[in-house]
């Protein structure tokens, strides 16, 4: 029998129970009946964050940035990785602007800063603007693969 992963609405935010199939892009919301990845990261603030990140079971990939930072954040490629990973990570967007209690709470003090959650825990950082291959590097180190082709 298939394992069955739980993972947040890209859209409304609300979970999704889905089976880990090759089908699983193709998951559509049960409440919005919206896809549920949509190949680019999700903007979220705090309470966003926590639907994803703790209540989801998949990995989440955390990028903070500041919206009059150069470059806005990370990198102009961080799209590229949800497009990339997704349904093995959710990557998300948050703006240290929008979510200060955050940003404290994980003491990010900083922009660009992206992390990475699994069970709802930070697993790794990475503060500053690294090469896009790195990333790739980076998540692969922690067991996150990506797909060979979206469909």
């Amino acid at each position: 029998m298939p394992n069955i992963f739980s993972v947040a609405c890209a859209h409304c935010h609300v979970q999704n129970n889905n089976y880990v199939t090759p089908d699983a892009l193709k998951l559509l919301c049960g409440s919005c009946e919206r896809q549920v990845f949509t190949g680019r990261p999700v903007d979220v603030d705090g309470a966003g964050f926590a639907k994803h990140a703790v209540a989801g079971q998949i990995p989440v990939l955390a990028m903070f940035y500041i919206n009059h930072s150069p470059g806005r954040g990370l990198d102009i490629r961080f799209p590229d990785y949800a497009f990339k990973y997704e349904p093995h990570v959710r990557c998300v967007e948050i703006n240290l602007e929008h979510a200060q209690d955050l940003a404290e709470a994980l003491n990010v003090r900083h922009a660009p800063v992206l992390m990475l959650f699994k069970n709802g825990q930070p697993v790794d950082r990475w503060s500053g603007k690294p090469h896009y291959d790195i990333v790739g590097e980076w998540l692969d180190n922690h067991g996150i693969v990506a797909r060979p082709k979206r469909p």
